[in-house]
């Protein structure tokens, strides 16, 4: 499937109306075709900016001036010579032999029993299924599966693991001591928010359809140049960070291959910053010397 071009596919993508495995294949596509990507941005961007128009009501005297328009009594049309009796016989018998004809060539031609399409409708919430511990969703504890809304949080302990079904496009794991919530879930937008800890994602779909948001891409976002005031601890083995510390541009002040997780290359990285400061404040300068 989708050995071509997917365009036609693109719409039925957007509500949801494919398959597992039919989305698969259809993001697979559009990561490599140039011109279904393309055509997939525009639709949507369109779908963005028709979520934006607001929904206007129609008057209320609407209804009952097509009521009055309905009931009120309309004189009838002036007979014209041009439907006169013969002309109207005429048509009838037409009209008879093409039915017969159009009788004689369905009969003739075998049925084609119809494939009934299923509906895929898109889901309000992500399901949660829990691997181990007692994740959280809010103050309810997930015994086995659970479901994550637009707003709510899934928490994990320090002994839980848990994992989300994203739509149809994937799944993200979420690790011990993490804490993520659910922000969008549209067609042509899934966000994550990610307060806390780490997570991980298997995902199956174009650029720009899933988000994850983090505290420092979005204070960023919020307050342009802010990042003059951080430092990265260290260079997780996580491409997503890679890509993150890139966009914001900073050099991780250890590289050590750490993936512990828990803020640990972050506990590393504090003698290094107090080393730092005491050199600036406390140590003597040459001139100190004389």
């Amino acid at each position: 499937m989708f050995s071509r071009h997917v365009t036609k596919q693109i719409s039925a993508y957007c509500h949801g109306e494919l398959s597992s495995e039919e989305s698969k294949q259809f993001a697979e596509h559009i990561i490599s075709c140039v011109k279904c990507r393309t055509k997939f941005e525009e639709v949507k961007l369109g779908v963005k900016l028709a979520e934006q128009l607001a929904q206007l009501s129609a008057p209320k005297h609407l209804w009952s001036d097509v009521e009055y328009l309905l009931d009120t009594p309309r004189p009838a049309p002036a007979s014209s010579p041009l439907w006169s009796w013969p002309v109207q016989v005429t048509a009838a018998a037409v009209l008879i032999v093409v039915l017969s004809f159009a009788t004689l060539w369905f009969q003739g031609v075998p049925s084609i029993p119809r494939q009934r399409v299923p509906e895929i409708a898109l889901n309000p919430s992500w399901q949660v299924t829990r691997i181990e511990g007692t994740p959280k969703i809010g103050t309810e504890q997930i015994s086995k599966n659970g479901s994550l809304g637009v707003g709510e949080w899934l928490e994990t302990d320090e002994n839980s693991r848990a994992q989300i079904a994203v739509g149809q496009i994937g799944h993200v794991e979420i690790d011990p001591n993490t804490r993520v919530r659910l922000l969008t879930n549209q067609p042509t937008e899934h966000r994550l928010q990610l307060e806390r800890g780490r997570m991980s994602a298997q995902i199956w779909a174009p650029p720009r359809l899933f988000f994850v948001d983090t505290p420092s891409a979005v204070a960023e976002d919020l307050a342009p140049g802010c990042v003059a005031w951080w430092a990265a601890g260290h260079r997780s083995t996580e491409p997503a960070q890679q890509l993150a510390i890139d966009k914001l541009g900073i050099v991780p002040l250890l590289d050590l291959g750490l993936r512990l997780g828990e803020g640990s290359g972050a506990v590393a990285a504090v003698p290094l910053v107090r080393s730092a400061a005491l050199l600036l404040a406390e140590m003597a300068l040459l001139s100190d010397l004389a």
